[in-house]
């Protein structure tokens, strides 16, 4: 069983980590990109990275720990930005994520996304308007349509 180290991506060069049958992985977001290492000892090894259409906000593991949700935006503190979207990615048992289903464009900038404890919905909250929006994850772990 997949254990997750860390909490999510908060923002833009914060850092979580996951461990895969004894093998621990670690993920570092930097604007839109994700970027997977592998932990060597005290050494890290970059392996993959993934990229989303705008500037990671927040992401969520899925209880079953076979996907990724991730929120980005272009927007920031300051700025409310045009382009918000979440994606759904697989985790290999590599730790290495493939795009899973086709992103959903969101209402305005995303600061936090979580999913139920069943795994059945993915949940996400604005600031600016003060709002949030709960999607319908599909059996195959796509996000489906609000």
């Amino acid at each position: 069983m997949r254990r997750w180290l860390g909490g999510a991506v908060a923002a833009p060069g914060l850092s979580w980590a996951q461990e895969l049958k004894g093998k621990t992985v670690l993920y570092s977001s930097v604007g839109p990109a994700l970027t997977l290492f592998d932990i060597d000892g005290e050494a890290l090894v970059k392996r993959d990275t993934v990229t989303v259409p705008a500037n990671i906000q927040y992401a969520w593991p899925h209880p079953t720990r076979k996907y990724l949700y991730i929120v980005s935006s272009n927007g920031g503190p300051g700025s409310a930005g045009d382009k918000h979207f979440a994606n759904a990615f697989q985790v290999a048992a590599s730790g290495a994520l493939t795009p899973h289903g086709v992103p959903r464009t969101l209402p305005s900038r995303p600061i936090h996304a979580s999913v139920d404890q069943a795994g059945q919905y993915l949940l996400i909250a604005y600031n600016d308007p003060s709002s949030f929006t709960v999607h319908r994850l599909n059996a195959d772990g796509t996000i489906g349509i609000r």
